[in-house]
């Protein structure tokens, strides 16, 4: 895993440790199940959006950030959207876990985290701050990694979504206890985008799982892409961060 990921590992992996000296955090003790954010796909009558949060991105660089974390999740909300999703890496795309915290203050609707989770510690501190689910990157952790951090996410009561991008990542969930998968279009090495290859992969997966469409999408005919492969809904990052007017943006969509 050369150039993007692997920075972003290597980075990830000084980060965590540094988090975990300064605020230790254990395993949440158990609470009821929450299952908002798989509610919130399910019961979505047309494709579920999920509209991202990010200060910027190795892709796009800086995005304009006038509006504050909690504005843009009120106008998320307002415009309709399924859940939100908030990207928690603070070098790469300029988020904090703690942030979390902040739009689930301000909005109802559910919040998926995102981040290159490879520690146990990030799943708790997940549930810390009170993310509903939590983005799990099968191509960056072992299966059998990957099958501990799913664990971990159902007993701390946060909804493991697993990010695929290939046949070897579809190999890796054969078998676990996985109920939504998100098929990223995006190379996370080159930050090249193909949604027919990501449609491709999403029409492999086992139709008991709700799968969602991430990455390349800027027009209604890109979702109408991903929902004719079989996805529940799809994942919008930069698309609706660059928009003019966010209800617009997503009214278009529907």
């Amino acid at each position: 895993m050369p150039n993007v990921l692997q920075k972003i590992l290597e980075d990830t992996l000084k980060a965590v440790k540094n988090r975990k000296q300064l605020k230790p955090i254990s395993k949440p003790g158990n609470e009821k199940n929450n299952d908002s954010f798989l509610s919130a796909i399910t019961r979505a009558q047309n494709p579920a959006i999920i509209a991202e949060i990010k200060a910027k991105s190795p892709s796009h660089g800086n995005f304009d950030t006038s509006l504050s974390i909690e504005e843009r999740a009120k106008l998320y909300q307002h415009a309709g959207v399924t859940a939100i999703s908030y990207v928690s890496n603070l070098t790469f795309f300029g988020g904090m876990p703690m942030n979390i915290q902040k739009i689930k203050k301000a909005v109802s609707i559910p919040v998926l985290q995102k981040d290159f989770v490879i520690d146990e510690y990030q799943v708790y501190e997940a549930a810390h701050y009170g993310a509903d689910a939590l983005l799990l990157i099968a191509r960056i952790v072992s299966k059998v990694q990957l099958e501990k951090l799913i664990v971990e996410c159902y007993s701390s009561n946060i909804e493991p979504v697993v990010e695929l991008f290939d046949n070897e990542d579809l190999k890796k969930i054969e078998g676990l206890d996985v109920k939504v998968v998100g098929v990223n279009a995006r190379d996370l090495n080159s930050l090249t985008t193909d949604i027919d290859k990501a449609c491709t992969i999403i029409s492999k997966v086992s139709k008991d799982t709700i799968v969602l469409g991430f990455s390349g999408i800027s027009s209604k005919q890109d979702i109408e892409k991903y929902v004719l492969a079989g996805a529940k809904g799809v994942l919008i990052g930069a698309g609706v961060i660059k928009s003019d007017s966010i209800m617009h943006f997503i009214d278009s969509l529907r």
